[in-house]
This record gives C-alpha cells, structure tokens and sequence, in this order.
C-alpha cells in the first residue's frame, strides 16, 4: 500500500497532521485529525483517513471533502482546541459566520 504514517504537517496538501472541525447532527462539532494518507488517488478519492480524538472515531476523507470543512469550519476561528462539541459550540459558530457575511 502507499499509505504514508508520518507526522508531516503541511495544511496545503492535507497531509498526515492537517487539523480541521466537522459537525456531526446531534453531537456537535468535532476536531478531527489527518492520520494516514493513501497516495495516488485524485483529490475525490477518500485518501485521508481521519480520527476524532475526543470519541476515537475515525473515517475516510477526500481532499475535496476536507477543503469544504477547511472552508465551513475554519480552524483559525477555533485555535486548536481539542474538542468543541455540543449545540451551543455550533450555533456560536453559525452567529460569528452570520456576523463576518454582514460586514
């Protein structure tokens, strides 16, 4: 396999490191993590296996899904938090990106 395990960090290519947030309906937002990266597919491939620490859950992301939440969710307005789960997290994001489209 062309899986690649290294804590490279790079928030351009999506790589192993690549922090970003996603909603889940009815739990809330979550910080998720890039752990492994399967070379040699396009970017609507899910090459990114992702992990939430806060439940252990993971998945596969494509690069195409990762830059909608990159876009969605940005990590700049959350640091890097470890968990922001939960209804009031989400709508407080949801006020401030009304508030940022006003001006």
């Amino acid at each position: 396999t062309n899986a690649i395990q290294h804590p490279a960090r790079s928030s351009c290519s999506y790589d192993v490191g690549f922090v970003f947030y996603k909603y889940f309906e009815g739990y809330g937002l979550f910080r998720g993590i890039v752990t492994e990266v399967d070379r040699g597919w396009n970017d609507n491939t899910k090459s990114r296996r992702v992990i939430y620490p806060a439940d252990g859950d993971s998945e596969d992301l494509s690069v195409v899904e990762l830059k909608s939440l990159a876009k969605i969710y940005p990590v700049e307005y959350y640091g890097n938090r470890r968990d922001v789960s939960g209804e009031k997290q989400f709508r407080l994001f949801q006020s401030n990106l009304e508030k940022t489209k006003r001006h």
